[in-house]
């Protein structure tokens, strides 16, 4: 199970320096808006928006670009993400995705970026069905199995400690959609890459937005030569452009 406090406490933390680091973020974000006319039905027409895990505002500040006269509000885990979002007069509030503070029936745009794969996902996807109104969209990303694969490979072996989150794939989300009751269901399957001039940055790229894996730390120190292996072996995975970062991502949109 998500240790949901240990979730706030990572990304409360990293609020205050989470703009300059979340550059994937802000990519999805971007790439999202882009692809969100392909996935709406003609006519449709949002009416009240919600961002589900909204963080610092990406998704809200994107949005208001489409519908700059809708209100868009935004929920998030962690207070000092949302204390992040007021400073840029975005409208947003503290809640949990798998139990938001919202009416049944209060949106009819359910929008959410690389905020699942910190919950639970099948409440998650009741919850917003719940707070969706009948022909509601919900429009989301979140992360697949293949994501850091370079850091699961590079670490691998050393210690019994899971050194990512463990990422559903593309059917078990459809699943879990088909059961809750959404229907037309539009799932897409992209890899992206970031990459970093050396480990250290990746690394630090990775805790900096508070994405490290909090389910699981290590019991035993990591020692020199462990790490020395760990830098050996991610460095094999060099390109022109420097370490990568890799992100499986699924991109789905969904009607109630």
């Amino acid at each position: 199970m998500m240790d949901k406090s240990a979730v706030c406490r990572s990304f409360s933390k990293a609020a205050a320096q989470y703009d300059s680091l979340a550059l994937f973020q802000r990519r999805i974000n971007e790439h999202m808006l882009c692809l969100l006319p392909e996935h709406m039905p003609a006519g449709f027409r949002p009416v009240n928006i919600l961002d589900a895990g909204c963080g610092t505002g990406l998704g809200i500040q994107c949005l208001k670009t489409f519908w700059p006269d809708i209100r868009v509000i935004g929920c998030d885990l962690s207070p000092e993400m949302i204390d992040e979002a007021h400073r840029k007069q975005l409208d947003a509030v503290v809640g949990d995705i798998e139990d938001l503070p919202f009416d049944t029936a209060s949106f009819n745009l359910v929008w959410s970026s690389l905020s699942l794969q910190w919950c639970s996902p099948g409440q998650a996807f009741r919850e917003l069905f719940r707070v969706m109104t009948p022909d509601g969209m919900l429009f989301f990303s979140t992360l697949a199995p293949g994501t850091l694969r370079e850091v699961k490979q590079a670490f691998s072996g050393f210690d019994d400690a899971d050194h990512t989150l463990t990422f559903h794939s593309e059917a078990d989300l459809r699943k879990m959609l088909l059961e809750t009751g959404f229907r037309d269901i539009r799932l897409e399957l992209e890899t992206h890459q970031v990459f970093y001039p050396d480990i250290r940055s990746a690394m630090a790229s990775i805790r900096g937005i508070g994405a490290g894996n909090v389910r699981q730390r290590r019991t035993s120190l990591f020692g020199k030569q462990a790490w020395k292996t760990v830098q050996e072996r991610y460095e094999s995975f060099r390109q022109d452009a420097g370490l990568p970062v890799t992100y499986e991502v699924v991109i789905g949109s969904a009607f109630r």
